[in-house]
């Protein structure tokens, strides 16, 4: 990975594992990495953008520092499969969900969820 600083950039997130979702608004995922996190950005916003703070931060680079663990993930970006998964290094704006659903209305409705606070 980039050193720290050596991007600023904001990816709006959400996670699904066994058809619930990840409460990133949660303190307890608050700033875990000074690389990426997310942080009470306000209300609506806490827990929805990714912060990223160096270049090559991948998704996995992402989960593990909040200690998620997933398996059989999926990963849609900005609406659509992401072959990557989560090798995936989010963009500025980016809207991802990470997901191990293979319901399709499932999926309509997380991606739905997705909020559009970075861009």
């Amino acid at each position: 990975i980039g050193l720290l600083g050596s991007t600023h950039e904001h990816a709006d997130i959400k996670i699904y594992t066994n058809g619930r979702q990840v409460d990133l608004n949660n303190p307890k995922y608050f700033i875990k990495s000074s690389f990426v996190h997310v942080e009470n950005d306000g209300d609506e916003k806490a827990g929805n953008v990714i912060h990223i703070h160096a270049k090559g931060i991948d998704l996995k680079f992402f989960l593990e520092s909040l200690d998620i663990k997933t398996d059989n993930t999926k990963v849609y970006v900005n609406g659509r499969l992401n072959n990557l998964g989560l090798d995936y290094t989010p963009k500025n704006k980016d809207r991802i969900l990470v997901t191990d659903s293979n319901n399709l209305q499932e999926l309509k409705n997380q991606l739905e969820s997705i909020t559009s606070f970075s861009i």
